[in-house]
């Protein structure tokens, strides 16, 4: 692909991107990105070229518990109520496919979509000056804060590098002294700045069936999936405007308990169907689990017969938990 082109190609997937609705983009090449992260097996795997990470923000004003009297809420992080990772991916698709419109067939490129996936996603966005690295392990953009999905393509082409931040590939190098998301996490899951320690992480437990750390149920407070709190303290979350308009996948704020404590974790799953929660390593009886604690934090006797029935499930952890509700709603 001749000089020209590729810079014809870089502007026109740039264009579209934002024409999809991506609030931020950037660009990195693999000869650019930091020693650490081209030795990645996935980022060596797909050889030389760019990579595009683009931001889609999961910010929306809308109540955090919307829970009533009798129809008590788990309730879901911002980034779960819609299926932001889908859409993110359907966007970027649909971006490609109008810049590359304009490609013979004989030089048009292979492109590689990713989202949530096992690529370095965050080393990625920061390396191609999208964000920074805070001190939560997770990338800050100018006006999106932490509150957005990354999604990313490589093709195997030189289009070009954007600069990082200064000090954006430095955990926390741009936060200061600031200390609020480490002193705010329920398990002290960040011993420094951008070190995460998922086994006192609760977004890291929520999909675990093993035994908890201590203090975990307890902090796990009206939760269905996903923890927010280092984000929620954050100073660069503060005053954001940026939405992202989609439905897919909507489960809003919250889940009503008893339609998640209905039936066997199978059906659960099958309920969650095109959501974010219909992700293979996040399974059914973890859900239920987690479920049942919000059920015993709620202490809304509306479901304490749902509860109950949960306390025959086939699943050791599922009765477990299902106990421990059942109490904490009788003791009210």
């Amino acid at each position: 692909m001749s000089p020209a082109l590729r810079a014809d190609l870089r502007e026109a997937l740039t264009a579209a991107a934002a024409a999809q609705g991506f609030q931020r983009s950037g660009w990195v090449h693999s000869s650019a990105l930091p020693e650490a992260i081209r030795r990645h097996p996935l980022v060596g795997a797909v050889g030389r070229g760019s990579f595009l990470l683009v931001a889609l923000s999961c910010f929306r004003r809308e109540p955090d518990d919307p829970s009533l009297p009798g129809e008590p809420l788990a309730l879901l992080a911002p980034f779960a109520r819609r299926n932001y990772y889908r859409e993110a991916v359907c966007r970027l698709k649909r971006a490609a496919s109008k810049a590359l419109a304009g490609v013979g067939a004989p030089a048009r490129p292979r492109l590689r979509i990713f989202c949530n996936s096992r690529f370095p996603e965050k080393a990625l966005a920061a390396s191609a000056g999208l964000g920074f690295l805070g001190a939560n392990s997770l990338v800050i953009a100018s006006g999106l804060g932490s509150l957005f999905v990354i999604a990313g393509l490589f093709l195997p082409e030189d289009l070009g590098s954007d600069p990082p931040l200064p000090d954006g590939l430095q955990p926390g190098g741009r936060c200061g002294s600031c200390r609020a998301c480490r002193e705010a996490c329920p398990l002290g899951a960040l011993p420094e700045p951008g070190r995460l320690d998922r086994a006192r992480c609760l977004q890291a437990l929520a999909t675990v069936s093993s035994p908890w750390p201590a203090g975990a149920r307890q902090a796990w407070a009206c939760r269905l999936y996903g923890c927010q709190v280092c984000q929620e303290v954050c100073p660069f979350n503060r005053e954001l405007a940026l939405e992202t308009e989609t439905e897919r996948g909507a489960l809003g704020p919250g889940v009503p308990l008893r339609r998640l404590l209905a039936g066997q974790a199978p059906a659960l799953k099958q309920a969650l169907r095109g959501t974010v929660l219909d992700r293979s390593w996040i399974t059914g009886e973890a859900l239920l689990r987690n479920s049942l604690l919000a059920a015993g934090h709620r202490r809304d006797p509306a479901v304490l017969g749902e509860v109950r029935a949960r306390g025959r499930d086939e699943s050791p952890l599922v009765r477990e938990a299902a106990a421990w509700a059942e109490e904490a709603i009788l003791r009210g």
